[in-house]
């Protein structure tokens, strides 16, 4: 038996088959041995390394390395700014993932960066093969996208809420009804549109058919230890929100939860959600700022006898949300309790995976409190739960979706690809730049121009180019 510590980098079939839990067919074998010896110059080319994983973590199958080495792609990854929780785990992680299972190159960059010089800007027009914005939907911003897209780059828009029907109640709903015609024009150009769900993706398609569903998807965990579900103790509930959410039918069944047990209760909340419940929670709320996602996910996975609760209101809006939240409790070793509408009534098995309850406060009362009073269905639920999200929502889920969507996506057209003369000329015609300092950074082509073709043509042709809509 060989160890791995004394493996070589690259193997002979020999080694190879004296490692253990490795199978050669000896039929594919038998094929071969016309083609290779077994001594050391003759090598399995494809082993790259061997590595140890718990026994409960899935093993993922990636598409063969020798296609993905072929379709090997730059993204170029354009975001409104950085340290967003929301861009990291939606945009960011997965598509490094992509990169490493897959082996392309991925560059994130801020609007405001690709507006800083215009070398830069085209440096890196000339390196993507693909460019993916996520929420882009002011004019600056699609100013710059259109340069990025007449330059020949594919573009893909993500959007992971129905932003173009977002109710009055959110924090973001002026900012977003004041962008919302630059959104929806940016929506109708891109290329392809990915979003989070089959429901939001139906409703996209009113604005383009060419929609793509890569699931919100979490990082891997280890399976709950089982000490972490007790009946001593208290048992706290969690409400986790980045932004306003509708509480007001969970707060009766909490108050009527705390009359009638005998154990004891913490009630947890993170986030826009903790003001309005500690106003009207009959005991203390422990109430915690929004966190940064690892942070959060920490916090949650460090919780013994924790209770999710999940309400959701039956807006539009709000049924084409992804569930993340159920995968963020479920993945960290946390039953859940959410109300019965999508998209958690899409992704929980009843009893199962989790509880669904309609919003009435007698299903929420009655819910909260058998998995209060009962640790072995907390276990259950958890441990059933975590098996779901493993299996389906991990990051590396995400980049096999990606992946799927990149190879689909057409080649860049590279003669379409701009020179920086004419970048200029459409920096002045979008607003980003003025007329002198174009003509400061375009003097030697002008001087060309005119040389070549009398200045009144010269005149005649910048003047075009200015004008053009």
């Amino acid at each position: 038996m060989i160890e791995i510590a004394s493996l070589p980098a690259r193997l002979s079939v020999g080694q190879a088959s004296e490692i253990d839990n490795i199978e050669l067919d000896d039929q594919l074998l038998s094929n071969l041995s016309g083609l290779v010896g077994d001594d050391g110059t003759d090598v399995l080319q494809f082993i790259i390394k061997a590595i140890l994983c718990e026994l409960e973590e899935r093993k993922l199958e990636v598409e063969n390395v020798e296609y993905v080495r072929a379709t090997q792609k730059n993204i170029l990854c354009i975001i409104p700014f950085h340290g967003s929780t929301l861009i990291d785990i939606r945009l960011i992680r997965p598509l490094r993932k992509w990169s490493e299972l897959f082996h392309g190159e991925i560059k994130v960059v801020t609007i405001e960066k690709l507006m800083q010089t215009y070398n830069g800007l085209l440096e890196y027009m000339e390196w993507a093969d693909i460019a993916v914005c996520l929420r882009e939907n002011n004019w600056c911003s699609s100013y710059v996208l259109n340069l990025i897209q007449d330059s020949g780059i594919p573009l893909i828009h993500d959007l992971d809420d129905l932003l173009t029907e977002l109710p009055d109640f959110l924090s973001s709903y002026l900012s977003s009804i004041a962008n919302k015609k630059y959104l929806e024009n940016r929506l109708r150009k891109a290329d392809t549109v990915t979003t989070t769900t089959d429901r939001l993706a139906e409703k996209i398609r009113s604005y383009n058919q060419n929609v793509r569903v890569i699931p919100n998807c979490v990082r891997y965990s280890r399976m709950p230890n089982q000490k972490r579900y007790h009946n001593s103790g208290s048992v706290k509930l969690i409400i986790a929100s980045s932004d306003t959410v509708k509480v007001g039918f969970i707060i009766d069944a909490i108050n009527r939860v705390l009359n009638k047990t005998e154990r004891t209760i913490e009630v947890v909340t993170i986030g826009p959600p903790g003001k309005t419940l500690n106003s009207h929670i009959a005991s203390q709320v422990k109430q915690m700022p929004t966190m940064p996602y690892d942070e959060f996910r920490k916090y949650l996975e460090g919780l013994d006898n924790a209770i999710g609760l999940i309400p959701l209101d039956d807006s539009v809006f709000s049924s084409c949300k992804s569930p993340i939240k159920y995968f963020d409790y479920s993945i960290s070793g946390i039953p859940v309790i959410c109300s019965n509408l999508p998209p958690y009534s899409d992704v929980v098995v009843n009893l199962k995976t989790g509880i669904l309850v309609n919003n009435t406060t007698e299903e929420w009362f009655d819910s909260i409190l058998n998995l209060v009073e009962d640790a072995q269905k907390r276990l259950d639920i958890t441990t059933k739960a975590w098996s779901f999200v493993n299996n389906n929502y991990l990051y590396e889920d995400s980049a096999i979706c990606w992946n799927r969507l990149i190879d689909d996506v057409p080649k860049k057209v590279n003669q379409n690809i701009i020179s920086k003369g004419m970048l200029h000329l459409k920096y002045i015609r979008y607003g980003l730049i003025s007329v002198p300092n174009w003509f400061l950074y375009n003097s030697k082509m002008l001087y060309s121009l005119i040389k070549t073709k009398g200045i009144h043509e010269a005149a005649i042709r910048v003047m075009r180019q200015l004008r053009r809509k």
